[in-house]
């Protein structure tokens, strides 16, 4: 598994329009601009993404609010047990709210605009909501 460090957190627009992937058994999370972030429950509708965001897919990427009505679609998933990526069976991508959003940045120059609740699974093994994270944390991914 790939970490890379935050090189910087900035707050970005208001009245966004905010997506997300719900539904990804087991694993509980996706792959988003190469940064594996943690989907959204069903009932608890506040971590959200950007329109353009960049979602791996088992048919190519996609912007995420191109999954919106799609059906029978795995999204790139990282998991933890086995530490490895594998396709996951994804329930389905909405359209969730409007509202600020943060752009992160890495070292490695990968960026994601997302809601300050949204998580990021970090070196330790665990989650962090973007509001958590600070410059030098390290974040998995595909990097």
């Amino acid at each position: 598994m790939i970490t890379s460090k935050v090189k910087s957190i900035r707050k970005g627009k208001n009245n966004v329009d905010l997506y997300d992937i719900i539904g990804i058994p087991n694993n509980h999370n996706f792959v988003a601009e190469n940064m594996v972030i943690h989907n959204c429950d069903e009932s608890v509708r506040f971590a959200c993404t950007v329109a353009d965001t960049k979602i791996k897919t088992n048919k190519g990427e996609f912007e995420i609010k191109d999954l919106v009505g799609k059906k029978d679609f795995k999204v790139l998933s990282y998991n933890k047990k086995r530490e490895r990526y594998e396709y996951k069976k994804a329930g389905k991508c909405i359209k969730v709210k409007k509202d600020i959003v943060y752009e992160i940045e890495t070292e490695d120059g990968m960026k994601i605009k997302a809601t300050k609740e949204h998580k990021f699974l970090t070196k330790e093994g665990v989650y962090k909501e973007l509001k958590d994270l600070k410059e030098g944390d390290e974040i998995y991914g595909t990097f």
